[in-house]
């Protein structure tokens, strides 16, 4: 092979991996415009809703009031929209999210998962109340921290669904 084929064969290649150079310094300049904070928050609301999703799933199948079945089908289907939402800003910002929710909230899984029938409707109403007003209230913080504009319009377009995933999760649990 002559130096002129080598050349004429690999500038090609060389163009195609110079191009992808800068799309990666983008991503991580944009990362790097996130605080820590802005960060930390992304990957716990993520998280939370990865679990959101997990308990009200189980909910789907063990939950025996009407007002317990629609909190979970609520959870189901708001957290996965608002996990899909949120997994794309991440990325936007050049940010990975975590793939699993935090080891608590497995474990409230798992206490969960052994309960049956009212118990069960009990403790997740229970457990859905204390989450959504731990959630609501990191939420509100961010929103008033972050210098994002991108994640304050995904807190303030989740904060309501939040509240109303709170008053169902109230008269879940009356029942």
């Amino acid at each position: 092979m002559t130096q002129k084929s080598f050349l004429t064969r690999c500038i090609p290649v060389l163009a195609i991996c110079l191009a992808f150079l800068p799309i990666r310094s983008q991503a991580e300049e944009k990362a790097a415009h996130l605080s820590k904070t802005d960060k930390a928050f992304m990957a716990e609301a993520y998280q939370g809703g990865l679990s959101e999703v997990k308990v009200g799933t189980l909910a789907q199948t063990k939950a025996t009031t009407p007002e317990a079945r629609t909190l979970a089908e609520r959870l189901v289907a708001d957290h996965e929209k608002a996990n899909t939402e949120l997994k794309s800003l991440a990325e936007s910002k050049g940010m990975t999210l975590p793939t699993e929710p935090k080891q608590a909230s497995q474990s409230t899984y798992g206490m969960l998962e052994k309960k049956e029938g009212a118990a069960f409707d009990k403790a997740f109403a229970m457990n859905a109340v204390k989450d959504h007003q731990k959630d609501i209230s990191h939420f509100e913080k961010a929103a008033k921290e972050t210098k994002d504009s991108d994640l304050k319009n995904f807190i303030e377009k989740t904060l309501p669904v939040l509240k109303e995933h709170l008053s169902l999760a109230e008269a879940a649990n009356k029942k």
